[in-house]
């Protein structure tokens, strides 16, 4: 059966996945470029996952770990939490390269979705405070008709009208599941 090869291609993958990608704190964006960056969307798949329920891709204190590592990195050390988190820094909230776009903003949807996987895990303060800062930064700005996907820290936006900013009523879902 095709669950069966699910199954079965879940179980070969994850110690290689394990094995490859987890540094001890969070995982890394590869297994050969060497790069620290902490992506903020580094286990949307766990996220999907356990919103499923579906086996489980990352040990819970593997993914707990990362999204600490997430909510410190990404978002705490990115202008001190004002803008929501950033989608990939170092460790310390720095870029890796100062000239890149997409790593240094916040993508709205991505940053509900980590909220709504925060709950789920029991970080929920965490959760209210991330999500706090991207509402703030739309209502504030008057993107509440026009929610863009990316708001960065000197105060530009793209792609309004997204429609992963929906992802916001995965908060509400994983508080009503929890």
């Amino acid at each position: 059966s095709q669950i069966a090869t699910y199954e079965s291609w879940l179980a070969s993958a994850s110690p290689v996945y394990q094995e490859k990608l987890w540094n001890g704190r969070y995982y890394n964006l590869d297994s050969e470029s060497g790069s620290r960056v902490v992506m903020a969307d580094q286990l949307c798949g766990q996220f999907y996952s356990q919103l499923l329920d579906l086996p489980a891709i990352a040990p819970p204190e593997r993914t707990l770990s990362a999204l600490k590592t997430v909510y410190e990195s990404c978002f705490k050390n990115f202008y001190d939490g004002k803008f929501g988190a950033a989608n990939g820094l170092l460790p310390d909230g720095s870029p890796a390269n100062i000239k890149d776009t997409h790593p240094l903003e916040v993508w709205t949807g991505i940053n509900f979705g980590l909220a709504a996987f925060m709950v789920q895990v029991e970080m929920k303060k965490e959760a209210f405070e991330l999500t706090e800062a991207v509402v703030k930064q739309i209502y504030e700005n008057g993107l509440q008709f026009r929610t863009p996907e990316a708001i960065t820290a000197t105060g530009t936006f793209r792609a309004s009208h997204y429609l992963r900013a929906m992802a916001i009523w995965a908060i509400y879902l994983s508080i009503v599941n929890c």
